[in-house]
């Protein structure tokens, strides 16, 4: 925790893109979507997730001491699969909008059981109140807690890892205020509507098992609801943590932004490649670990925020006092 004299980020403060003296038509560059590259994205992203399933499969039966790393490492694609419904959510995959959501809704995010227009709405929120106490609940609840002296914080990691955690996403995924109202006026037909194209989609996903419930169960949801959820709140403490960590409430969406942190960078990052490695393909997918560029610049689409991260890095550092970039997610989040 902070000590007495740490300078908390006063709510008359501003921190946004002007201060970070970035030019306009670099901001338009940056922004230009190149719609190919998420959708081959998508395609190696279906293709290492089978093959990471079938080695983690006869590795498993092989020997079952092989199961844990396995279903995290299943757990980290699946987290990719999030980071591109992400994409979606901010119609960055494609300027054709049907497009963009039937990319974001019936390829990413029905197979990893996500409603795509609850995650947008709860999204919009996120970023509109970032960090504050009108953030909404889902993300809060990543990073609400963050004293790792005190056994709250692993009384949810065991949530996390039992699948409770999963439950309550998946019951109250969307219901902020505003998405309330919205499903009240929702007719039932279209709710079932919903929840047959994703059990249709859980059943070809089946299918790709060969109906071999149990493979299905061990190695697709199973990492789902488990380290999935463990490994997104290490992620929601390390990128949106930090001012609880000093003690400091974010009263803003300006000074939420301020607090927020990216990771693996240029300007600071573990020295070991194997480290950075694992943090990336458990965690930081799709340059999400410059999160802190992406809440400044959210219509910059995932392959433009490291070019966007060395434009602005340096001015980052000269105008926000906190410790923008750090190590890696695990350093931030265990590491105050």
């Amino acid at each position: 925790m902070m000590s007495n004299n740490t300078k908390c980020f006063s709510k008359d403060e501003i921190y946004n893109r002007f201060k970070l003296g970035l030019d306009l038509s670099e901001l338009k560059a940056l922004e230009t979507l190149d719609e190919k590259k998420t959708f081959i994205a998508l395609v190696i992203l279906y293709l290492t997730t089978a093959l990471l399933i079938f080695v983690s499969i006869k590795l498993t039966y092989y020997n079952f001491l092989f199961y844990i790393p396995c279903i995290f490492l299943i757990a980290g694609r699946q987290g990719a699969f999030v980071q591109l419904v992400h994409e979606a959510s901010h119609f960055l995959v494609s300027k054709n909008h049907k497009l963009n959501d039937f990319f974001g809704n019936y390829l990413c995010a029905f197979p990893i059981g996500v409603n795509f227009a609850g995650f947008r709405s709860g999204h919009n929120n996120h970023h509109v109140n970032t960090a504050t106490p009108n953030d909404s609940p889902t993300d809060l609840d990543k990073y609400r807690v963050v004293d790792t002296k005190k056994f709250d914080l692993y009384k949810l990691f065991i949530k996390d890892l039992i699948g409770i955690s999963a439950l309550e996403v998946f019951l109250s995924y969307g219901k902020n205020k505003t998405e309330t109202v919205n499903i009240e006026k929702k007719s039932k037909k279209e709710f079932f509507l919903t929840l047959t194209k994703l059990s249709l989609t859980q059943l070809f996903i089946l299918a790709l098992f060969g109906f071999n419930i149990i493979n299905y169960i061990l190695f697709w949801i199973i990492p789902l609801i488990s380290p999935h959820m463990f490994l997104m709140r290490i992620r929601g403490l390390a990128e949106h943590g930090q001012s609880n960590q000093l003690g400091c409430t974010a009263e803003t969406n300006s000074a939420g932004t301020f607090y927020t942190r990216s990771f693996l960078t240029e300007v600071n990052s573990y020295k070991s490649a194997i480290v950075v490695f694992l943090e990336k393909i458990l965690i930081g997918s799709f340059n999400v670990n410059y999160h802190h560029e992406h809440h400044i610049f959210p219509n910059i689409p995932w392959y433009n925020l490291k070019k966007l991260s060395k434009l602005i890095s340096k001015n980052v550092q000269k105008n926000n006092s906190s410790k923008t970039y750090r190590k890696g997610y695990v350093e931030a989040a265990f590491i105050n």
